[in-house]
């Protein structure tokens, strides 16, 4: 809410969706978003405003990405959104 984003989906992209995990892991959160204000020129009037989120606390480490940023990523064979579309964690 705070950020104004829709999560389209999230998954566990870390050791716990390789089942690699030890008691000690954090849960490594990744998740692809849209804005439902989104307008290109909001990124470039307000630089608070990005196409990616990144939040740390606890035991989580949180990333997405920002749809458009996202599928540009995909259709330049990026490993990382390959990774998170495989993963067998999905979060609701």
């Amino acid at each position: 809410k705070e950020e104004n984003i829709k999560i389209l989906f999230a998954v566990d992209a870390g050791s716990r969706s390789t089942g690699l995990h030890s008691s000690s892991s954090d849960f490594d959160v990744r998740f692809v978003f849209v804005r439902p204000s989104y307008n290109r020129s909001l990124y470039e009037t307000n630089p608070r405003v990005t196409d990616v989120f990144e939040r740390k606390f606890e035991k989580f480490d949180i990333q997405g990405w920002e749809v458009q940023k996202a599928l540009k990523l995909a259709s330049n064979l990026n490993g990382a959104i390959f990774e998170w579309l495989k993963s067998g964690i999905v979060y609701h």
